[in-house]
């Protein structure tokens, strides 16, 4: 699988038994729809809300592919991060940082200091993420 970015080989990586892939070059992280749709059987309503939001806020085409091959990408804002994410597949991109700044929101949302309703990601799904973010 390669690099929506800049074609590189992405790298597996496996965290509580999900894999998502990383990129050594630009740091992009995929998460595929079975790692995403693995929080349906313990946070039901997260995802459902997620991929609901990325629906309704596709903002324009991507000129990036899926890295599994299902094609074009769409541009979706999520909060204020604007994530690329496969309508095909289900996948989503983060570019360097965005999932990272996505952390940050839904911690913020979490203690209550901020609004950003809907933004909110469960310990379950953040617990299995962070193995993503840079140490």
């Amino acid at each position: 699988m390669n690099c929506t970015v800049d074609e590189v080989n992405l790298d597996v990586c496996e965290v509580e038994d999900r894999n998502g892939w990383l990129c050594a070059s630009c740091n992009g992280v995929w998460l595929p729809a079975d790692f995403l749709a693995s929080f349906g059987k313990t946070d039901p309503w997260f995802i459902e809300d997620f991929y609901e939001r990325l629906t309704i806020n596709i903002v324009a085409r991507s000129q990036r592919r899926c890295p599994e091959g299902h094609g074009g990408m769409d541009k979706a804002n999520f909060g204020k991060i604007e994530l690329d994410w496969c309508h095909n597949c289900e996948g989503v991109w983060f570019d360097k940082g965005e999932l990272e700044a996505v952390v940050s929101l839904a911690s913020l949302d979490a203690k209550g200091s901020n609004s950003h309703a809907g933004e909110y990601w469960p310990v379950t799904v953040l617990k299995a993420i962070s193995g993503f973010l840079p140490a």
